[in-house]
């Protein structure tokens, strides 16, 4: 048992080897967690807070949107906080991470902050390398820098590969990724 106080958990995935269970919740620190499946310790957290903010006065709180893993114990996450500007719009914040097994964050995408955008799936392939991340921005805006729908990354390095603005289909403003 662990107790999230008024967290709630967002998020699961598993390491390749099944030992251990790394749950993402939505809380005012918005932590991963490595949980050993033998005993249920805390092998590690890392607060999303770090990555995405958090302000407790709007109730506005990171959240781990997904968890994946390869084969060599690198845990990829993908984190979001969502809020309103004065004009009622909304404002993401929005970051992929990876992680050693040991819980050393190991890269963050984009370095210096966070994504304008709602960062939403993520999934890594070891056979290629690559980590893929795909956003689901409700509102387009001019203004966006980070406006493209998927994201490919070097998965050893977090650096950009490419990214691709997937285009709507007819009747509808935008394309929303919500899964894989």
């Amino acid at each position: 048992k662990h107790s999230l106080g008024i967290g709630s958990i967002s998020a699961f995935g598993i390491s390749s080897d099944e030992s251990v269970v790394y749950a993402g919740e939505k809380s005012p620190a918005g932590f991963l967690y490595a949980i050993q499946v033998s005993d249920g310790d805390v092998e590690w957290k890392y607060p999303a807070s770090e990555l995405v903010g958090s302000d407790a006065g709007t109730q506005s709180y990171p959240s781990t949107a997904h968890i994946c893993t390869d084969s060599r114990g690198r845990v990829f996450a993908s984190f979001y906080r969502l809020s309103m500007d004065s004009r009622g719009s909304r404002v993401y914040a929005g970051r992929a991470v990876a992680f050693s097994s040991s819980g050393e964050l190991l890269w963050k995408y984009p370095a210096e902050a966070p994504m304008d955008a709602w960062v939403n799936w993520c999934d890594v392939n070891d056979a290629a390398g690559r980590f893929v991340l795909s956003t689901s921005n409700y509102e387009v805006t001019p203004e966006r820098k980070y406006d493209k729908t998927l994201y490919l990354l070097d998965a050893d390095t977090g650096r950009l590969i490419s990214d691709t603005l997937v285009p709507p289909e007819a009747m509808f403003e935008t394309t929303v990724f919500r899964g894989s």
